[in-house]
C-alpha cells in the first residue's frame, strides 16, 4: 500500500466523505484502490491478481488496471479522481483489462467540490475476456458553482459471454457542462447495461450519448437514462443500438423530466442488419409530477425542497 498523506490526499479523501463515502476503505489493505488528485497519484493499493500501472502525462495520469485470468475480487476497488482546488485540468487516460473469467466491482468517485474553472477529461478503454464480469459505478460530486467541464469517454470490448454493467450518476451539486460518450462492442452472448442519472440546474448543459453494437449471436444490451432538467438546463440524450447478428436483443430507455425553462431532447436510433435481431426503444419527456409537488408543499416543504425530494426519488 502506498498513500501520500499530503494536503492533496487529505482534501481528496475529505471530498470523498462529503459525497457520502467512508474514508476507512483507504485503510483496508485487503481492498484495492487508486487515488488521483489533479495530476498526482496520492494513493494506491494492489491486491493479489490485480495490478495497477500508472504513468504521468501532460495534465494528468495514464493508468492501466489488469485483473488476471480467473481472479474474482472479494471487495470492490475504489478509485477517487478529483481536483480539490478551484481551477485546473485533469486528464485521465485509463485502460481496464479483465482477463478470461475474472470478476470485479470498480467504484469511481469523482470529486470537484470547489470547481470554478476545472476541466475533467476521462478517456477509457475496457476489455473484458471470455466470461469476465465487470460492475463499474461512477459517482460525481460537484460543488455549488458550475465552473466545471466533464468529458468522460469510454469504449468497451466484450468477449464471448462477458458481462459489463456501467452506472454514471451526477445528482449532487451543479453539473456545469457534461458531455458523456460511451460505446460498447459485444461478441457472442455478451451482455451490457448502461444506466445514467443526472440532475441539471440553472444553466447546466448535459449531453449523453450511449451506443451499443450487438455483433455476436445472442448478445444483449440495455441503455437506460434518467435526466431531470430544471431552470434553464439544456439536455440532449442520444441512445443508439445496432443489431448485427441473429438473436440479439437491445433496448433504449430514456426518461427526462423538466421544470422551468429547461430544453430537453431524446434521440433514439436503432438499426438492424439481421432479420433475426430484435431492438426496441422508448422515450418520454414530461413535467415533474405536480400532484406530488403540491402534496409535499402542503406538508411544509418549500418548492425547492419538494422538487429535490421528488427528483432524488426519480434518480435513486
Amino acid at each position: 500500500m502506498l498513500t501520500n498523506h499530503s494536503e492533496d490526499f487529505e482534501l481528496l479523501v475529505d471530498a470523498y466523505e462529503e459525497s457520502g463515502g467512508a474514508a476507512s476503505v483507504f485503510d483496508d489493505d485487503s481492498a484495492a484502490f487508486l487515488l488521483i488528485n489533479k495530476d498526482q497519484v496520492v494513493g494506491i493499493n494492489q491486491v493479489k491478481g490485480l495490478t495497477i500501472e500508472t504513468e504521468e502525462i501532460e495534465d494528468g495520469i495514464k493508468a492501466r488496471i489488469t485483473i488476471s485470468k480467473g481472479t474474482k475480487l472479494k471487495k470492490p476497488m475504489h478509485m477517487c479522481f478529483g481536483v480539490t482546488h478551484s481551477s485546473g485540468i485533469q486528464n485521465i487516460v485509463s485502460e481496464y483489462i479483465l482477463e478470461e473469467g475474472a470478476e470485479a466491482s470498480l467504484k469511481a468517485h469523482c470529486s470537484f467540490p470547489k470547481a470554478e474553472d476545472v476541466v475533467h477529461k476521462m478517456d477509457s478503454v475496457i476489455r473484458l475476456g471470455r466470461n469476465a464480469i465487470l460492475n463499474y459505478e461512477e459517482v460525481h460530486y460537484h460543488g455549488p458553482d458550475a465552473g466545471i467541464e466533464v468529458l468522460p469517454r469510454a469504449k468497451a470490448y466484450l468477449s464471448e459471454g462477458a458481462y459489463y454493467f456501467n452506472e454514471f450518476k451526477l445528482v449532487k451539486g451543479r453539473v456545469g457542462k457534461l458531455d458523456v460518450d460511451f460505446e460498447v462492442e459485444l461478441a457472442k452472448e455478451a451482455v451490457t447495461e448502461f444506466v445514467s442519472k443526472v440532475y441539471g440546474k440553472k444553466n447546466d448543459q448535459i449531453r449523453i450519448k450511449e451506443t451499443i453494437h450487438l455483433n455476436g449471436r445472442g448478445s444483449r444490451g440495455l441503455a437506460k437514462t434518467r435526466v431531470f432538467a430544471s431552470d434553464k438546463t439544456v439536455s440532449e440524450v442520444i441512445g443508439e443500438a445496432y443489431g448485427n447478428a441473429p438473436y440479439v436483443k437491445g433496448h433504449i430507455d430514456c426518461v427526462e423530466a423538466v421544470k422551468g425553462e429547461a430544453e430537453v431532447s431524446a434521440v433514439p436510433i436503432i438499426r438492424v442488419n439481421n432479420d433475426l435481431a430484435e431492438l426496441s426503444h422508448e422515450a418520454s419527456i414530461g413535467r415533474i409530477n405536480q400532484k406530488q409537488l403540491e402534496t409535499l408543499i402542503a406538508r411544509g416543504l418549500n418548492e425547492e425542497e419538494a422538487t429535490d425530494l421528488i427528483v432524488n426519488g426519480m434518480l435513486k
